[in-house]
């Protein structure tokens, strides 16, 4: 929908005009300390972060130590439920797998 502005020049009301320089915003300094003790999210949040702590840095090590075991010449490794997989630059990736996928892997 257009508004007319006044001199009879109508201005779009769903953006600025396809031609018109966008200016990055400014990030502003952060220089407060703020107390979120009353807020109810950042409560129910803080319990979930300090609950799963120890089991994230568990899973960090874990995933550390797969990639250890795996042999530098594996596209893919799967067992015991998951799979890693190398990616072209050697980056490895985890996810979960169905043993009923695993018939078709190589025994060793």
């Amino acid at each position: 929908m257009a508004k007319v502005k006044p001199g009879g020049v109508f201005a779009s009301v769903l953006g600025p005009p396809a031609n018109a320089k966008m200016h990055p915003t400014v990030r502003i300094e952060a220089v407060r300390v703020v107390d979120m003790s009353l807020s109810n999210a950042w409560a129910e949040f803080a319990g979930v972060f300090t609950r799963t702590r120890s089991a994230y840095l568990e899973h960090e090590q874990a995933k550390v130590e797969l990639k250890s075991l795996m042999p530098e010449d594996a596209k893919e490794a799967i067992g015991h439920g998951i799979r890693a997989k190398r990616s072209k630059s050697g980056a490895v990736s985890f996810d979960l797998h169905s043993s009923l996928e695993v018939s078709h892997a190589a025994v060793q």
